[in-house]
């Protein structure tokens, strides 16, 4: 009789972490789904004039095949130009 409710015991509390575990995997799964959407399906663009206008060592952007890239955090590391 022990060994019965000792048993019926372990299935109930078993029972019981698949159940949570279930709710949370469908819960983060439903987050997953919400975080992948995007945010701003299109992209910030930029004028060339625009660019040019970030043109110093604290301020700097390129252009490399119609992509913007902010390069500023770089330039004191480039080698280009820098004394020896």
């Amino acid at each position: 009789m022990i060994a019965a409710i000792g048993l019926l015991l372990v299935f109930l509390v078993s029972a019981l972490f698949l159940i949570q575990g279930k709710r949370r995997s469908n819960g983060s799964q439903d987050k997953k789904q919400s975080s992948n959407e995007p945010k701003d399906s299109k992209p910030k663009s930029y004028s060339k004039s625009e660019v040019a206008e970030h043109n110093k060592r604290d301020d700097c952007w390129i252009i490399i095949k119609d992509k913007v890239y902010d390069v500023t955090s770089y330039v004191e590391e480039h080698l280009g130009g820098a004394p020896f």
